[in-house]
């Protein structure tokens, strides 16, 4: 018999879920679509350089399960099903939960994040997602499922719906293919930010900086369980926005790898003229550790700045 989050996991599929092939045609139409990472990542850097010398605020966010999760809470907060489902991703990344009733303006503001970004990547053209979130339902995983649901359903929302032709957008494991280019991207910045849950990263970025390495934010790793709500990642969240948004970042290349967090550091940073990368877990292998199985995947000595 299915759970109560399953059957609710189900109907969403049922009502929300769009194929590759549909978005595929939809995207045709953009101004940019391409779901190979490897393909787009050349193109990507060059805007990313334009834009710190031309001093044009931009960002680019990812969108994964976290991200859905999030976007469910906006668009369905009353279900008990779809706040297990945002809290779950959520106490992966603050390690405690927050209430429904502040789940949904922080969903919110992540969401105008990723609608704001000039560059959006999504979970399109690596794995079969319809397949995945069928099985993570079946099995009664329906974070996930429900994460991978909703976040399509919003990148179809804009490309079927043709409210964003003008956008761009990409995989959402783009931040891997970045990382082949990395020196290229960071090499005409003269100032750059990072916000990082890798602190053991600081000592590089100044080194390999030196003077260019504007400031460096560390904030609690995933996985981190603090001892309350007052010392979690959330409890900095509103100080560290404070301090994007009262700094000059027209000019600066700024890094963030801060899961949901992050992506309102991208939008706080494009809003104060930087130049916004959600880097995500691409800071776990600078600094040469796997943390999620596509690691596996990847020659993380090949990967290393």
């Amino acid at each position: 018999m299915q759970t109560e989050a399953q059957i609710v996991a189900e109907a969403a599929f049922n009502r929300l879920f769009v194929n590759d092939d549909e978005i595929a045609r939809a995207g045709a139409d953009c101004a940019f679509f391409e779901m190979s990472g490897e393909r787009a990542a050349p193109l990507i850097v060059e805007r990313i350089r334009t834009a710190i010398a031309d001093g044009t605020p931009f960002s680019l966010v990812r969108v994964g399960n976290g991200e859905g999760n999030a976007i469910a809470m906006v668009e369905d907060a009353g279900s008990p099903a779809i706040f297990d489902g945002f809290d779950f991703e959520f106490v992966s990344q603050n390690g405690c939960s927050i209430t429904p009733e502040k789940a949904v303006p922080f969903s919110r503001l992540v969401v105008d994040a990723i609608m704001s970004a000039d560059i959006q990547g999504y979970r399109i053209g690596r794995f079969d997602e319809r397949a995945v979130a069928l099985d993570c339902i079946a099995r009664g995983e329906t974070s996930p499922a429900l994460g991978i649901i909703y976040a399509r359903s919003l990148f179809a929302g804009q490309v079927l719906g043709r409210a964003s032709r003008s956008g761009w957008y990409t995989s959402a494991w783009i931040h891997f293919d970045l990382m082949t280019r990395f020196a290229a991207m960071v090499e005409n910045a003269t100032q750059v930010v990072v916000i990082s849950g890798r602190e053991e990263l600081a000592a590089r970025f100044a080194e390999k900086l030196g003077s260019r390495l504007a400031w460096f934010a560390p904030i609690p790793v995933q996985g981190y369980v603090p001892q309350s709500l007052e010392t979690s990642h959330y409890a900095m969240f509103e100080g560290l926005r404070d301090r994007i948004r009262q700094s000059d970042l027209r000019g600066t290349l700024v890094l963030v790898g801060a899961g949901l967090f992050g992506k309102v550091y991208c939008q706080d940073a494009r809003d104060a003229g930087g130049v916004a990368v959600d880097m995500g877990s691409a800071f776990d292998l600078l600094a040469g550790i796997s943390t999620r199985p596509i690691h596996r995947r990847l020659d993380i000595s090949a990967l290393r700045w």
